[in-house]
């Protein structure tokens, strides 16, 4: 795919190993890009599940 517009989902496969968290993608000739901040949820997680 080489453009998504403002407002579309795009799935990436294989960034797992270099992006810990969150991260904003862009390519390396644009200067505006604006980073996408972390969401943060007001209410504690109820149940928690570990998948191994």
């Amino acid at each position: 795919v080489e453009d998504v517009p403002c407002g579309n989902t795009i799935a990436l496969v294989g960034l797992d190993q270099f992006i810990t968290k969150n991260a904003t993608l862009t390519n390396e000739k644009e200067v505006d890009a604006c980073p996408i901040r972390a969401m943060k949820f007001s209410v504690s997680p109820v149940v928690r599940v570990a998948v191994q």
